[in-house]
């Protein structure tokens, strides 16, 4: 038996060799220098900090609507953190490719 969570971390993985695959676009510029691909990457990491956050907020809440014993409410934060946790991966996979493209043009 598979595991729903098996499954997405499978399809992350897809999405991750997608990324990286990306930089072999020709439309793909290059980075114009090492400074670029490090600016890049600090904004995606930042964005990704606050998405952590965002993530962890909602993991109290939750905890807070348990001990509430409030049901709705749990769902709600579960759906919420669960956004906030699949837009940290993507924004993590967006760090892979921009490291790997920085990489290959170095």
């Amino acid at each position: 038996m598979v595991f729903f969570e098996e499954t997405v971390l499978k399809k992350l993985q897809e999405l991750v060799a997608t990324c990286n695959d990306a930089e072999t676009n020709d439309m793909q510029r290059p980075f114009a220098s090492a400074y670029e691909a490090w600016a890049v990457i600090k904004e995606l990491l930042e964005l990704a900090k606050k998405q952590e956050k965002d993530a962890d907020n909602f993991h109290g809440e939750i905890w807070e609507a348990v001990v509430e014993k409030n049901d709705d409410q749990e769902r709600i934060e579960l759906l919420e953190l669960g956004k906030a946790a699949a837009g940290t991966a993507l924004i993590w996979a967006a760090i892979a490719a921009a490291a790997k493209r920085g990489a290959n043009e170095v």
